[in-house]
Formats: C-alpha cells, sequence, structure tokens
C-alpha cells in the first residue's frame, strides 16, 4: 500500500495538506498561522515558515488589534484518523523572536 501523505485538520474538520494558513484558535480565530510556505511535507513531520497573527483582546477581542510575527513551524506526530486511510498531525512546534513553544492541534 502507497503512503498516504499527512493532513492537518481545519476547524470544520476536513483534512488538508500543505495548508497556507492554520487556525490555533478554533473557537474565536483570534491566533492564526498565516501565509504559509511548506519546505518540506513528509508523513512523518512537516516544516515550513510564515507568520503568526494574534488579536490582542484590548479593549475586546472583537475591536482588538492584530499582531503579526514571523515564525517557523514543525507539524509533527501524525496520527491515524478513524475510518480513514489517512494520517493527521497532532502537533505544531512554532518557533519565533519569542521563543518556542508547542500547539496541539484540532
Amino acid at each position: 500500500m502507497a503512503s498516504v501523505e499527512s493532513s492537518v485538520a481545519d476547524c470544520s474538520g476536513n483534512l488538508v495538506q500543505r495548508p497556507p494558513s492554520i487556525t490555533l484558535e478554533c473557537g474565536d480565530g483570534k491566533d492564526t498561522l498565516i501565509d504559509l510556505t511548506w519546505t518540506s511535507w513528509t508523513t512523518a513531520h512537516s516544516e515550513g515558515s510564515g507568520q503568526e497573527e494574534v488579536t490582542e483582546c484590548i479593549p475586546d477581542c472583537a475591536d482588538g488589534t492584530p499582531h503579526r510575527t514571523p515564525v517557523q513551524v514543525v507539524l509533527t506526530d501524525p496520527q491515524a484518523v478513524p475510518g480513514e486511510s489517512a494520517t493527521k498531525f497532532q502537533y505544531a512546534v512554532i518557533s519565533g523572536a519569542a521563543g518556542s513553544r508547542t500547539e496541539r492541534l484540532s
């Protein structure tokens, strides 16, 4: 059986390969990786770069100001998707000027 490229689930649950953006906060969309360019995309992990856009919720989230910073992204830990012949990445390691952190993907 041929290997299947791993995917990322969008906020609607659709599996996407090499997405141009990944929303980290599906509830309010206030933290999103945008303008993503992928330099590597494999079944084990994927690497790329882009911008992280975070909306500062001052005075509130609806009227907050978005801020963008350049980031490097590594997607890791692909797991089988039940009922499909696909895998999806579980984590994004995000590195930028503020350091590195790991976010669980939806």
